[in-house]
């Protein structure tokens, strides 16, 4: 964007990326609990963290739940399991 963008403002530090609310949409979408649920099934991931999920305590990594639930969404689109 060089040429487009001043300058002063490309080359600011100061600059933070947009932070999704992946933890409200966890709690708060059925589609992810379903997705969760699905993965229950699945041998690949560890079942107790799972079930913290499920049960909603707050103390989850939600970084791993979120590519769990998106681990699940993308192979039912594409029919892997």
């Amino acid at each position: 964007m060089r040429g487009v963008v001043p300058d002063g403002i490309l080359d600011r530090r100061d600059k933070v990326g947009f932070k999704s609310p992946e933890k409200d949409w966890i709690y708060k979408s059925d589609l992810s609990r379903e997705a969760i649920e699905e993965a229950m099934s699945y041998d690949i991931f560890d079942k107790s963290f799972l079930g913290k999920v499920l049960n909603q305590k707050k103390e989850i990594n939600v970084e791993e739940c979120w590519r769990v639930i998106n681990f699940v969404l993308w192979s039912n689109e594409y029919k892997l399991t």
